[in-house]
């Protein structure tokens, strides 16, 4: 079987036939008492469904597998602090978040999570995650890495070249042009503020770089 919350139960039947999907409390958990209500039918969930394994992608329920896509709900808290540009904005952000009911149980059930007995595995993305974890006291044989990954098809030099050019045409970047890939869904949140306000500072010592 398979808990899912998220709306999209109906497409989910119809691509998994032979999987029965059990869908959760309606709305998302915005608030502190859905996000609670949400965590406390997971638990009952896993507790009565007989699963021999569960894969969880939150830090709000315990699961045999724990996959904290956006890292730990500290780290993440501190990186919204950090990214406000000016001392008066962080302390706000600071501030806001220490009176949040919600974000004080979101820590908590982090917490819980990753003492529940059910966890055998944090899979983290990459070391920086490992080290969230670490902080967190997660025993190190619990945390393993899986980077994403894909499999690319074998592609061809002409079709490469072709790629190449169509990309280049787009962005109006000449053939001489060297060009940049920072890739990222959140780009303020991997840090791209404090990459560009370095590459300033190098000024003519380093590469011209512009962004689009």
């Amino acid at each position: 079987g398979v808990l899912s919350h998220g709306g999209c139960t109906a497409q989910a039947q119809d691509a998994l036939p032979d999987i029965t999907i059990d869908e959760g409390p309606s709305g998302k958990p915005r608030t502190a008492w859905r996000l609670w209500r949400y965590a406390q039918w997971v638990e009952r969930r896993l507790h009565e469904g007989g699963f021999d394994a569960s894969l969880a992608f939150q830090m709000t329920a315990a699961a045999t597998v724990v996959q904290p896509l956006g890292g730990s709900i500290r780290e993440t808290l501190r990186r919204n602090i950090a990214m406000r540009p000016t001392a008066l904005g962080r302390l706000i952000k600071r501030v806001a978040l220490q009176l949040s009911p919600k974000q004080h149980l979101l820590k908590k059930l982090e917490q819980r999570t990753l003492a529940h007995e059910r966890l055998t595995t944090v899979a983290a993305l990459s070391q920086y995650v490992v080290r969230q974890f670490e902080d967190l006291q997660v025993p190190a044989e619990k945390i393993r890495v899986i980077h994403n990954a894909v499999d690319l098809p074998a592609i061809s030099d002409a079709t490469r070249a072709q790629w190449r050019q169509k990309l280049r045409d787009a962005f109006g970047l000449k053939h001489d042009t060297t060009a940049y890939l920072f890739a990222a869904y959140n780009p303020k949140l991997k840090g791209i503020g404090p990459l560009m306000r370095a590459l300033r500072q190098v000024g003519d010592e380093g590469p011209s770089v512009g962004v689009t």
